[in-house]
């Protein structure tokens, strides 16, 4: 019996696997590159093959990068290489999420310069590929097996000098067959055990170590003796894009002033991060250490930290720390950059992908917006996976009657996407009957009788009033759509459906335009922004808010019958309409203030945005002024 409880004990406890430290290795980082295969070259010319390699921590370089020799390719199948290549840098001052990236690239004498990128000033030839990989797996372990990495293509309009691409997926092509393939080990040091990556605890305890013995010196005595305060020193980088222009020697001092920042300027953490130097991990643990005093940042500054700029989990991590105080209607506000933020991501198993998951359950309105933020881009090959993956771990967490609205939901887009591709052949008479036989077939009443408007799943109709659709004007032929509301005394529900236009840049401009609203609400300002709701469901596919009670200048215009090259600039029209549909001296006043602070809202918001194409045709004007 004891003998039976000591072995049930031993498999409660979890197996402690040994492992040596990368930060206790002073060799240099290593690897074997062994193969390249798949290449899709001309092989009709004599070619050269070469392979260029750099390690990266966000974009910024670790070390100088280093290149293979050069190999002929004879065929397409495969060049063999079993080639060490060595790095000038220790694998211990190698940081948490350094990526390798890689560039295959084509040497022939046909190759035309222009074609051809520079490294370091030097001509290198015409990429062919190139791929990007973590060397640390998301547990922290050195990749020991060998890898093999399939290539995306190099585009030949790339306007970048530097040909490595550190901003690029590390995902795997999921197009196997149609691309290059790289294998290659990185080095184990003649280790048994994994080569593991310091636990949080363990960098903590170097940092201790690292302050009794200031191993973690100021870098230069100039810095050290700057009399400057703090802010002064911040005030030109602090909400500012010349943060990517600061110079070596302010960064050394805002660095040398860390415990100033920490103590009192924590918003601009940002700027202190930009200036550690994570090729050095006496720096790496000094930060990490203060992380664990630093107070919570605004919502704003957590998403900046959210950026390709600040890879480290254990900034990440404090970010996302920063965003749980956030109520479900602020959440929602941003959710679009969260969303878009998952792409910066090196793993699945991150605190910002856990964030969203655990709230989009929590929340069906959050995970309604959730859902499609990631569906909507699932076409790109680069992050389909990884997408994918996502929305599977969050439908199987959520409830079946969200799953059921969800379903249905697709089936509907489905329908009217096909209803779309009818809209886009013949003349406009003919497509508006042609659609509306299409959208009265019996089949469609189940789909959306209890159908959830996808701009607002607040609302929900019991079926499509054919009556009143319509194919637009526009070139890609839009659908106006109206559905019956399924609450009888509650409005009619009307969209545009768009099958050809990319939603996703109106989606961000709109997000932005209630961040301004927000923003001038909270200072005691009500613009009466009327912002509609818009969403990208598929490739240049989506659905836009209809503005109902609402007329574009053009035809206000055109009805006083003075539309003219110069009516824009005439102002009698638009009080005319406004009087017509406000005829009570107090309705008349509140609908010439509506006018007023509404005008002045979107004039600031759309030229702060730089939105272009303003012209009578494209501003609406509601009866009430807006």
């Amino acid at each position: 019996e004891n003998s039976q409880k000591s072995i049930e004990n031993k498999i409660e406890e979890p197996l402690k696997e040994k492992y040596i430290s990368s930060w206790s290795i002073n060799a240099e980082f290593k690897l074997t590159l062994h193969s390249i295969y798949d290449l899709n070259c001309d092989l009709s010319k004599y070619t050269d093959i070469c392979v260029y390699l750099g390690l990266f921590h966000a974009d910024k370089l670790l070390c100088s990068q280093k290149e293979s020799s050069e190999k002929p390719i004879k065929n397409r199948e495969s060049v063999k290489y079993e080639e060490n290549i060595i790095f000038p840098i220790k694998l211990g001052d190698l940081p948490r999420m350094t990526k390798l990236c890689i560039v295959i690239s084509e040497r022939n004498k046909s190759i035309k310069l222009s074609k051809s990128k520079k490294i370091n000033n030097k001509i290198t030839g015409r990429p062919l590929a190139w791929t990007n990989a973590t060397i640390f797996d998301y547990k922290g372990f050195l990749k020991s097996k060998e890898l093999t990495l399939t290539t995306w293509t190099f585009a030949d309009d790339n306007q970048y000098d530097d040909i490595f691409n550190p901003l690029g997926t590390v995902e795997a092509n999921p197009r196997s067959d149609e691309c290059a393939t790289i294998k290659l080990t990185l080095d184990q040091y003649g280790f048994e055990n994994n080569i593991k990556y310091p636990s949080e605890a363990e960098i903590l305890k170097y940092s201790a170590t690292v302050a009794k013995e200031n191993l973690c010196k100021d870098r230069d005595e100039g810095s050290a003796q700057d009399t400057r305060s703090i802010n002064v020193v911040l005030t030109p980088y602090s909400k500012s894009e010349k943060i990517e222009e600061m110079v070596d020697q302010d960064r050394n001092v805002i660095w040398s002033k860390r415990l100033d920042v920490l103590n009192g300027a924590h918003e601009e953490l940002p700027i202190l991060l930009r200036c550690v130097n994570w090729n050095k991990k006496e720096e790496v643990a000094e930060m990490i250490s203060l992380l664990k005093n630093w107070k919570l940042v605004s919502t704003e500054r957590a998403l900046e930290l959210l950026d390709y700029s600040y890879p480290d989990p254990s900034i990440r991590k404090f970010a996302i720390s920063s965003l749980k105080q956030l109520e479900d209607e602020e959440l929602l506000l941003y959710l679009l950059q969260l969303a878009q933020s998952i792409k910066h991501e090196a793993y699945l198993n991150c605190d910002l992908v856990i964030f969203l998951i655990e709230r989009a359950l929590k929340n069906q309105r959050i995970g309604h917006f959730f859902f499609w933020h990631l569906r909507s881009e699932m076409h790109v090959p680069c992050i389909q996976n990884k997408f994918g993956l996502i929305l599977e771990a969050f439908l199987k967490g959520t409830h079946i009657s969200q799953i059921n609205a969800i379903q249905k939901q697709l089936e509907g887009f489905e329908k009217l996407k096909e209803g779309s591709e009818l809209a886009k052949k013949g003349n406009k008479e003919k497509v508006k009957a042609v659609l509306q036989e299409f959208l009265g077939r019996r089949k469609f009443n189940d789909i959306f009788n209890k159908f959830q408007n996808p701009l607002n799943p607040s609302y929900s109709c019991k079926g499509i009033k054919v009556d009143c659709c319509k194919v637009m004007d526009s070139k890609m032929k839009p659908l106006w759509i109206v559905f019956e509301n399924l609450i009888s005394s509650n409005d009619d529900i009307s969209i545009i459906f768009k099958n050809g236009d990319d939603l996703r840049q109106d989606m961000l401009t709109l997000q932005m335009l209630k961040v301004m609203d927000k923003i001038w609400k909270n200072e005691g300002y009500d613009f009466r922004m009327n912002i509609y709701d818009c969403i990208s469901m598929e490739k240049k596919m989506g659905m836009i808010e209809v503005v109902l009670n609402a007329e574009t200048i053009a035809n206000i215009q055109k009805k006083s019958r003075i539309f003219s090259a110069t009516s824009p600039f005439k102002k009698g029209s638009i009080f005319a309409w406004i009087k017509e549909h406000n005829q009570t001296e107090d309705q008349l006043k509140k609908a010439i203030e509506e006018f007023t602070y509404s005008c002045a809202g979107y004039c600031v918001a759309t030229y702060v945005l730089g939105v272009a194409d303003r012209h009578s045709d494209n501003i609406m004007i509601k009866k009430n002024g807006q």
